[in-house]
């Protein structure tokens, strides 16, 4: 996403400006006393905070929402020289037609209650990667050891842009350099300050804004949460949202914050928690944000009433080639009140695992089995690009599976059929349509996770049913649709290619009931059936 610091610019395109102080505090990166309203057309307004960029340099960034006439004044006490200093842009149209520009990337909840939005509330496919590593040089902006690709990074954004991505979820770890972030929580009571960490990061941000993608941004792991200065993580993520808040991001606090590992999860969830609540407050924009939890069973819904968890996360789990996470849990989420957004936020890991190595199929059953039971979005995962080999000879996480290089990672075929089960979404009415579980009825007692699954919505009538693999053949399949409603068409989807054909359509059996027709094989499919209603 351009950076704007010109007169002119576009709706929800960043604007910068600088500004130069006579003297440098003791310790001007942790200090955020400089403050930037901008005012624009009507009661438009908001508050920024400014953040030091090195030298006797500080910046302030704002995303304006709305075309129009914008203008900003300072205020700051320490540095009277940075004090009522004022100016004006103009902002013009959208720059194009591509989601972020045309809708702007500060998500929200949609009105429904039930998914994401766009800052224009235009609904919002989460479908995301996962970079725990980045930014950093395991993830290198202008660099890579593969021939033919100058940067690892930008070969990375594109080819997820071009399966449909829409958000990756980063954690910070690793170095740039010499420095990590985590290197910031040893140093913000002294005067240390590495300004090219931060440019650097500024390009990472920029970059998967320009590809379509919204960083989700996590600040270490469960573990930095156990020992650490709260104030200074506190005045780390101050920063953060200062610098980058004007950005397409949202955050996610920390990576599994309530793991139960050497007995300190009280304190470890206590801090996260109490880092939610601080990064709220500090978020001028209010985006909608949420937390990074470990998998389900160890969740123990620590963070679902908190009043800055805008939207339930998942972690289902890594179980295998052969299994996906119950939908129990999804349900429960789903159902709760007032509604929330339900995002699947780890499982499966294509590739990962030594025994029961989860393959292609497995990530598409687990990302189908999300989707149909409620998730407003899934966020996929390879091993190899969770933490980035370089080299096969790379034994760190070994355990969790044999190394997969970078260059072969962002390859699997997992990835394709996710963005295919995207497109598919985006091309009904997702965002109105419910989990049905008790709409299907087989004349065979199966297991959860091998049942079809039903998703739909009525006026008009769209229903999609997921055929997972495992389901026996020759079992029938019953439909419950809503009193006079009626199959007018029907398509089989392939949720591996994404190519549809034509369906028998289903035969009434009485009252509200019908019979689906077989699948075309004992792969998985979709059936998807519009109805004409009486």
């Amino acid at each position: 996403m351009r950076v704007a610091s010109e007169k002119t610019m576009n709706q929800y395109q960043v604007f910068e400006t600088s500004f130069r102080a006579d003297s440098i505090p003791a310790n001007p990166w942790a200090d955020l006393d400089l403050k930037v309203r901008f005012s624009g057309p009507g009661a438009a307004a908001l508050t920024v905070r400014g953040f030091y960029d090195g030298g006797r340099c500080w910046r302030a960034r704002f995303t304006p929402w709305t075309t129009g006439t914008w203008s900003y004044r300072t205020e700051c006490r320490r540095l009277r020289a940075l004090h009522g200093l004022s100016g004006s842009f103009t902002v013009t149209a959208p720059a194009d037609d591509t989601p972020l520009h045309s809708h702007g990337g500060i998500l929200r909840i949609h009105s429904s209650g039930r998914c994401l939005a766009y800052t224009d509330g235009t609904p919002f496919f989460w479908l995301g990667d996962t970079w725990w590593f980045c930014p950093s040089d395991q993830v290198a902006l202008n660099k890579s050891n593969r021939p033919g690709i100058p940067s690892m990074y930008r070969h990375l954004l594109e080819v997820r842009r071009r399966q449909g991505f829409t958000v990756l979820h980063m954690a910070f770890l690793g170095k740039i350099g010499r420095t990590g972030v985590t290197d910031f929580l040893k140093t913000l009571r002294k005067p240390a300050f590495d300004a090219g960490y931060w440019r650097t990061v500024d390009c990472y941000i920029r970059e998967a804004n320009d590809a379509g993608l919204i960083p989700a941004i996590a600040i270490g792991w469960a573990n930095s949460l156990d020992k650490a200065d709260m104030a200074a993580y506190r005045h780390l993520w101050s920063y953060v949202v200062a610098r980058y808040g004007a950005f397409a991001v949202t955050w996610l606090v920390c990576g599994e914050y309530n793991v139960a590992i050497d007995g300190q999860v009280p304190r470890r969830v206590a801090n996260a928690l109490a880092l939610g609540r601080h990064i709220r407050q500090a978020d001028p924009y209010r985006r909608a944000m949420t937390i990074h939890p470990w998998y389900y069973l160890g969740d123990k819904r620590q963070a679902w009433t908190e009043p800055w968890y805008d939207f339930t996360m998942f972690q289902g789990g890594h179980n295998g080639d052969d299994a996906t996470p119950p939908s129990a849990p999804y349900g429960e989420a789903y159902r709760r009140k007032p509604a929330r957004p339900v995002i699947e936020g780890e499982t499966n890991y294509e590739a990962i695992l030594n025994k029961n190595t989860v393959t292609a199929g497995g990530v598409r059953r687990a990302a189908w089995h999300a989707m149909q039971h409620g998730c407003a979005g899934f966020t996929y995962g390879a091993h190899g690009l969770w933490y980035p080999y370089w080299r096969r000879s790379d034994k760190t996480f070994v355990n969790w599976g044999r190394p997969v290089p970078w260059w072969e990672s962002v390859r699997l075929p997992g990835a394709d059929h996710v963005g295919v089960m995207k497109r598919f979404y985006e091309r009904l009415p997702w965002w109105r349509m419910q989990p049905w579980p008790e709409a299907v009825h087989t004349t065979l007692n199966v297991k959860d996770g091998a049942r079809p699954s039903v998703r739909g919505c009525t006026s008009p009538l769209v229903v999609a049913v997921y055929f997972p693999p495992k389901f026996p053949a020759r079992v029938d399949v019953t439909l419950a649709l809503p009193r006079g409603a009626r199959p007018a068409t029907a398509v089989w989807f392939d949720p591996r290619t994404g190519a549809e054909r034509s369906a028998p359509l289903p035969r009434r059996q009485g009252a509200g009931r019908w019979r689906l027709p077989a699948r075309p094989d004992s792969r998985d499919w979709v059936l998807v059936l519009r109805a004409a209603e009486d």
